[in-house]
Formats: structure tokens, sequence, C-alpha cells
């Protein structure tokens, strides 16, 4: 006798389990071994896709993860290891250009220096710069005492604060020397000190109205009693001083 059998459900023929019917779908192998990634390639394992699989394979199995698909395991590899620039040296960063040192300025000794009776001075300079087209500019602060034998107090001929300049042309010619000089005062006594610092500047502040009239002692120099606005630390600084007594026939010094 024949028994009919009725047909069995769709799922059933494909397999017992759903998963089976996505196994068949899915042809892509669901270990990502290496050997399976290079079994699915012509190049038997040897090119960078296959190569890329199986370290990411590696480094899944070292910290545990869950295996991947061969592709997808490529796929997630840019993102995993770095990237495609993964491996490529940091670049060196460019060292940041040095600051230019500030010009110098420096003074030789021409004549002197030398004292005379009563007061009187002379030393004469040279001056020297490392700056081109431009102008030495020189502060000078003068302190004088001066008295007659009576002790009754004299004017001081110098002018106590200013500055001074010299122009400097573009092969670092300066125009000119400079001379510090004190005139004889014969039965007076008293003291006297002069100090100067140097600069390089490239122009002159306009606010400070540099003038060849302005300052008698800068003997026709351009020169102001408005300080600079422009000017940087001194690059040279230089001093003198002296005092003396030529009262009751004495004649005595002490300077430095």
């Amino acid at each position: 006798m024949m028994t009919s059998v009725a047909a069995a459900p769709a799922s059933t023929r494909r397999g017992l389990f759903p998963q089976d019917s996505l196994r068949r779908r899915d042809k892509r192998p669901t270990s990502a071994s290496p050997r399976q990634g290079a079994a699915n390639c012509a190049c038997g394992g040897s090119c960078p896709r296959c190569q890329a699989g199986a370290a990411k394979l590696a480094v899944d199995k070292e910290i545990g993860g869950a295996p991947l698909l061969a592709e997808e395991g490529v796929e997630g590899l840019d993102y995993d290891i770095g990237g495609p620039d993964a491996g490529v040296p940091t670049p060196t960063p460019v060292p940041a250009t040095p600051t230019p040192a500030a010009p110098t300025v420096t003074a030789a000794t021409r004549t002197g220096p030398t004292y005379g009776n009563c007061r009187a001075f002379s030393w004469v300079v040279d001056w020297a710069t490392t700056g081109r087209s431009g102008f030495i500019v020189q502060e000078i602060t003068n302190t004088n005492t001066i008295n007659a034998c009576d002790g009754t107090a004299r004017a001081a001929p110098s002018t106590p604060h200013y500055w001074e300049a010299w122009s400097v042309d573009s092969t670092g010619a300066v125009a000119g020397g400079d001379q510090w000089v004190r005139g004889a005062r014969p039965s007076t006594t008293g003291s006297w000190a002069v100090n100067g610092s140097a600069s390089f500047v490239s122009t002159l502040d306009p606010a400070a109205h540099f003038s060849t009239t302005a300052v008698p002692d800068a003997n026709g120099l351009m020169a102001t009693t408005t300080a600079p606005g422009n000017l940087t630390n001194p690059a040279y600084t230089r001093s003198k001083s002296d005092s003396w007594d030529c009262c009751n026939d004495h004649n005595t010094h002490t300077h430095a």
C-alpha cells in the first residue's frame, strides 16, 4: 500500500537549522584562519590583502576577540592597525629660525685718556659696529661739582643728560669719532663724572627730535635731550671721572 507523505517544509529541506541556509547563501568562510583566506584567493596567501587578513586574525586571537569573516577582517584592519599610512615615520620638526644677534658697538682709543691741571681732561675714541645703514646713538650722563676756593659754587658747563648720534653707512663705516673734554678751572675744587651707553639703531626716533643745534656739548652732532623710544639694551658702555683741588697752591687729582 502506498502511503502519501506530506512534503517537508522548505526550511527542513534546506537543513535542520536555520543557520545552514545562511551558510549556503554566504559563500565566505565562517572561520577566518589565514589558510582559509588564502584558499579563497588566487594568490595562495601571498598578496597584501591576504597577509593583512592574517595579521588581523592573529591580533584577534591574541586578545581573545571573536573571529571575523576574512573580508570583514580586511575591511576592519585599516581602523585597527592604523590604515594605509601605518608605519610611516613621523616627520622631524623643522627647527625655528634663530633670532639674529643684535649689532655690536665698540670704541677704540685714538688718544688719551689724558688728565691735565685743574679739571682738564681729553679722550678721543673711534667707533666700530657690525650694524649697517643706521646710527650709533650714545646716551650721555654728566655730573659736575665746581667750587671757588672760598667755597662759592660755580655753574657746571656740561649738559646733564642727552643723546647724540653718528651715522653708519652700508659698509659699516662710522662718520667721525667721539671726544670727551673737560676744560681747566684754575683756583677751584670739585669733581666730575661722565657715563656713556651706546646702541645701534636703524633709524633715529622722530619723536626725539634730533638736531645738530639741540645740544652744544654734542659739537654739531645730531643730538637731543628727549629720550628716544627705540633704544634697546646698550651694546657698549664706558665711564670716566675725576676730582681735583687747585686752591691754595694745590694741584692734585684723583681720577678713575
